[in-house]
This record gives structure tokens, C-alpha cells and sequence, in this order.
């Protein structure tokens, strides 16, 4: 019968990676596909794990987006360094190669760019 021999590996709030360039622990990185935060520190050509988990963060992001609380948050996935997001790769817009990201859950700070976001389920 199709389907008997499944089993469950995951909570599904988490992915397996491997980079092709360096992350620093609790960086946001898109892998894959996958657009989270990284669990660890990896280097170039090791495997690791990012949250992808629909949660709250408090993160700092350019001001330049000056975030409402409500604000959807895209991240254009072609404007990296490496597997990091640019600072200019943030927007309140949709289109082209931006992925819905997160909602602002506060408004930011203007002097030092935090804000607590609620990372949304990965789209796709």
C-alpha cells in the first residue's frame, strides 16, 4: 500500500542545507530555496540547519524601510552576498524576485533599525 512505510523526520519548522559560503549563527540566509535563520555557525561546503518556523524575532533591519507595525516585509532572493541578504534586498513591496518574508509586529526603531517581525510560513 502506497504511503505505509512513511515516517516522520521533522517537525517541518526546520530544513537541512548545505552553503556554498560561510553563515554566522542567527543570520538570515537564503539556502535552497529556503529563506531563515541560520541554527549555527557553517562554513563554505558544510551542511546545517535553518529555521524556517512561523515565530517572532527581534532582528535589526535598514531604516531605510522605517517599518509600521502591520508592514509585510519581501526579501528580493537575487540581491545576496553569498547566501545573506543585501541591506538593499529589504522591501514593503512585492514583485519580480522578492519572496514574502515576514509582518512587522512593532513599529522599528529609527536610530537602531530593530524591530520584531513574525517570520511567515515559507511561500511556494
Amino acid at each position: 500500500m502506497a504511503g505505509e512505510n512513511g515516517h516522520k523526520l521533522n517537525t517541518g519548522l526546520s530544513v537541512e542545507i548545505e552553503v556554498t559560503s560561510d553563515i554566522d549563527t542567527g543570520e538570515l540566509a537564503y539556502v535552497n530555496g529556503f529563506l531563515g535563520f541560520n541554527v549555527r555557525a557553517i562554513e563554505s561546503g558544510e551542511s546545517g540547519v535553518l529555521d524556517i518556523e512561523p515565530a517572532q524575532w527581534d532582528v535589526i533591519l535598514p531604516t531605510a524601510l522605517n517599518l509600521s507595525k502591520g508592514n509585510l516585509i519581501y526579501v528580493d532572493v537575487t540581491d545576496l552576498t553569498g547566501h545573506i541578504p543585501d541591506d538593499s534586498a529589504f522591501s514593503t513591496t512585492s514583485g519580480g524576485s522578492k519572496v514574502k518574508w515576514a509582518k512587522a509586529m512593532t513599529d522599528q526603531d529609527d536610530t537602531t533599525g530593530q524591530v520584531r517581525i513574525l517570520q511567515l510560513p515559507p511561500q511556494g
